[in-house]
């Protein structure tokens, strides 16, 4: 048996890294660029209201939210980086992290009175409320929580899942085809955090967001949501199918702990797929 060495830790991080990198950028480029894009574009929305918050000051509660969530970008941020580093697994943790943030955040902008709370014992008395408001504003929110949970974060089978370097368990992250599929649901995971993390930001900033992506305003003030394009629709049933391929769990099938917004979300993804699947046939 071969047994590691300290001198394979620095070799990973001084130079393996960056090849490891350049083999998933050369693989998921186009993808990379759109979350980046999106990444900076809600970025600059928040550093807008942060700044108008100068002149015109925001409530207590919301700028609270606007620190969580520039925090709840960093992590998405990082993500990408441990993902592109070859941590497939570490990165999909922390995404459920970057989640949850947000509904807090959600929670002290839809109830100011709140921010005391979380002033003196944070984000933890109001964990259960927020996330139950969020699954109400934002149906798909619920459904990706629990995905990453029930995956990635409780211990599961793939937290047994071991990669090998050579004739060793790999101590470091690493980029191989037989893992492709791995990687394909992290991707998808990722652009799917990063449409419910832009729905809160837009939700809370509205008008700092021209064109706003993910919500109108109809004529009483009230922020209705926006159909998901046809682009995002036909990517989330073929990693709908990847996952269930891969984890056994059906994204698009109803759960017994759905709320009535989330229900009504996956029926008009079911409803595209069998519509998709009758122009394919």
């Amino acid at each position: 048996m071969k047994y590691h060495k300290i001198e394979e830790i620095i070799a990973y991080l001084d130079a393996e890294r960056a090849g490891v990198e350049a083999q998933f950028d050369a693989k998921y480029k186009e993808r990379l660029d759109e979350l980046f894009t999106e990444l900076v574009r809600l970025f600059n929305g928040l550093q807008d209201a942060m700044y108008n918050s100068i002149e015109k000051k925001l409530p207590d509660g919301t700028c609270n939210a606007a620190l969580i969530l520039w925090k709840c970008l960093r992590t998405f941020l990082a993500s990408i980086q441990l993902l592109r580093a070859g941590y497939w697994g570490e990165a999909n943790s922390l995404l459920r992290d970057a989640l949850e943030s947000a509904a807090i955040a959600l929670y002290l902008h839809n109830h100011p009175e709140s921010n005391s709370v979380f002033q003196g014992q944070g984000g933890k008395p109001l964990y259960g409320k927020a996330l139950g408001e969020a699954y109400k504003i934002i149906p798909t929110f619920q459904t990706q929580r629990k995905l990453l949970s029930e995956i990635y974060v409780h211990p599961s089978e793939f937290h047994g899942v071991i990669e090998w370097k050579g004739e060793k368990f790999s101590m470091v992250g690493t980029f191989e085809e037989k893992n492709l599929q791995r990687y394909e649901t992290t991707v998808f995971v990722l652009e799917s955090v990063i449409k419910d993390l832009g729905k809160v930001i837009e939700y809370i900033f509205f008008v700092f967001f021209d064109p706003p992506l993910f919500w109108d305003r109809d004529g009483s003030g009230k922020l209705t949501m926006k159909s998901p394009g046809l682009k995002h629709l036909n990517r989330l049933l073929d990693s709908a199918e990847i996952i269930k391929k891969n984890t056994g769990i059906d994204i698009l099938a109803d759960s017994d702990d759905d709320n009535d917004e989330a229900k009504e979300y996956k029926a008009i993804l079911r409803r595209y797929e069998l519509r998709r699947k009758s122009k394919e046939s």
